[in-house]
């Protein structure tokens, strides 16, 4: 269809005047409509329409647009969708999907005698591999024969002046040393998530082939967020801090440069058995952007909705059930492994590797699971969380927690239940010592096996702390002077303290002395109860080391 509307030529004795008026009103008029009538169309036009249409359009003819793709491939991919699909399986209709996406030619080699019968050779040059690595995978996996393997094998020309030797009666020769030099680095991945802490080897090819010198170094433009560090045909990237860095990877020889994109976000990395495909393995309350790893290196949206609310599941068939998996969860801040209301666990945990966030709670993240025994160290990297209330309450096999954890300044104030009926025998050097705000210890340590801890547990928090309820109740291996434990001065916010040392039959020291410390205390019940190897035990209040009556158990 033209773009220019006809002209309305009339004859010369109306063309003047008001017929001539009338005829350039209705030459505008029809354009307008002609306007009209074609703006539907240009909402569909994939050169020109919108991104948001755009991706519309790539879901309707199956285009999935891969991390790190240009808008106008994307476009391209989408316009040529119909035409691509059509051409594939066959080997002139694959040269044509190339070529349509400006890859280049390629030449298509089957059944060489080198190789098993379902390879076909894609060969290309240094710079169709190095520019379009990512986006030939994903013609491959998309448009290539069904049970066919793709290798892709690189052609490289190189010119060489070789000198003959001649001889008269007097020999010489003359030599040249052929010397390879390198035409591309090309990283095995352009983009790489990571979590703080997570290391990551990623494969380095320097082409060709046989280089002389196929060293490289590689430069990270924001040194804060990750590292980098060569080996021989590899990089290893360790995730430090949240953010976003580029690595420069460079040829000793020749300065040939790739750069991989490094991504350092939160989420967490746990190995857990699967015990039921279609019950949760984690929960978040928001999925967006939100990419995990199941153990197999592919990253992407493979997770599934389950009939628990907030709760996601491996996508269907791809894990084996009665195995232990590795899940990595990436750009999430919302990630745990648990929830208030959970009862019991059908897959449950065994191992956290990271638990990283800048969230301000991680409350409940792994309540309950009970088979939880190892956790790596430096796992967990919260430094704004305030509310960690049940952190890792009632996970029976936890023994020990990481030497660096709240052992440094950390903002939190609710630490309710966080390791109640845990296995802990003893706390990290320093737990604690930076604990400034923290308010609520209600249940911070019931139930657990601790038997000597450091002095001076609580002090940094002496002006902050409010309620002790139930905090060492029932930690009947506890040995240590409670005046060591609280050995601050004074805790003059603190009003309920009701069963702190509850059936610490062990513990030593003086209580009349805490209880002076503690002047603005409300609550008290049966805070000594049974703390028989106190030295003044005889001495305290009645009301302080109640017996529990008949019928109301520990009264918790």
């Amino acid at each position: 269809m033209e773009n220019k509307f006809p002209d309305i030529n009339l004859p010369v004795w109306m063309n003047k005047g008001e017929p001539l008026t009338l005829a350039h009103a209705s030459k505008t008029w029809w354009e307008r409509v002609r306007d009209w009538l074609m703006f539907p169309l240009a909402q569909i036009d994939v050169d020109t329409c919108d991104e948001q249409l755009l991706a519309l359009l790539a879901y309707q003819r199956d285009v999935e647009r891969f991390p790190g793709e240009s808008l106008s491939l994307f476009r391209l991919r989408v316009k040529y969708a119909f035409v691509n699909a059509r051409d594939a399986g066959c080997m002139a209709g694959f040269s044509r999907i190339f070529e349509r996406l400006e890859i280049g030619k390629i030449e298509q080699l089957e059944r060489q005698l080198q190789d098993e019968w379902d390879v076909i050779l894609i060969r290309i040059n240094d710079e169709q591999l190095s520019r379009d690595n990512t986006l030939m995978m994903r013609l491959v996996r998309q448009y290539g024969r069904t049970c066919r393997r793709y290798f892709f094998d690189v052609m490289n020309e190189n010119t060489d002046y070789i000198h003959p030797g001649h001889f008269d009666c007097v020999t010489w020769f003359d030599y040249y040393k052929l010397t390879l030099r390198p035409s591309a680095i090309v990283p095995e991945l352009d983009e790489v998530w990571l979590l703080p802490g997570e290391v990551k080897t990623i494969r380095v090819d320097v082409l060709p082939a046989g280089v002389d010198d196929a060293t490289f170094t590689a430069d990270v433009d924001e040194p804060g967020f990750c590292s980098a560090e060569v080996g021989d045909g590899f990089v290893t990237l360790r995730g430090l801090d949240f953010g976003t860095a580029a690595v420069t990877l460079k040829t000793t020889e020749g300065g040939r440069t790739a750069t991989i994109t490094a991504r350092v976000v939160a989420g967490a990395k746990v190995d857990f058995i699967l015990s039921s495909a279609t019950s949760p393995v984690f929960y978040m309350t928001a999925s967006n952007g939100v990419l995990v790893d199941w153990g197999d290196g592919d990253i992407g949206e493979h997770y599934s909705t389950t009939s628990i609310q907030s709760g996601y599941a491996p996508d269907p068939d791809r894990l084996t059930t009665g195995e232990t998996h590795t899940l990595t969860v990436y750009n999430s801040e919302t990630v745990t492994f648990s929830r208030q209301a959970t009862i019991s666990h059908t897959n449950r945990v065994e191992k956290i590797h990271h638990f990283c966030g800048t969230r301000s709670s991680a409350s409940y993240a792994f309540y309950r699971q009970s088979l939880l025994s190892d956790i790596s160290p430096g796992a967990f990297v919260l430094p704004n969380a305030t509310d960690l209330s049940y952190f890792l309450s009632e996970c029976s096999n936890v023994q020990a927690l990481p030497d660096d954890f709240l052992t440094g300044d950390t903002p939190v104030t609710n630490m309710e239940g966080a390791f109640r009926q845990t296995n802990l025998a003893s706390l990290p050097a320093g737990f604690l010592s930076g604990a400034r705000r923290l308010s609520n210890a209600y249940r911070l340590f019931g139930y657990c096996p601790l038997s000597v801890v450091e002095k001076g547990l609580m002090a940094a928090c002496s002006e902050t702390l409010t309620n002790l309820n139930a905090c060492f109740m029932n930690c009947d291996q506890l040995t240590t002077d409670i005046n060591d434990i609280f050995s601050a001065e004074s805790y003059p916010r603190i009003t309920n303290a009701g069963l702190l040392f509850y059936s610490c039959v062990l513990v030593t020291g003086y209580g009349t002395e805490l209880m002076n410390k503690m002047p603005a205390i409300t609550v008290h019940n049966q805070m000594f109860t049974w703390c028989t190897s106190l030295s003044d035990y005889s001495e305290i209040p009645s009301g302080w080391r109640m017996s529990p009556a008949a019928g109301q158990g520990t009264g918790e």
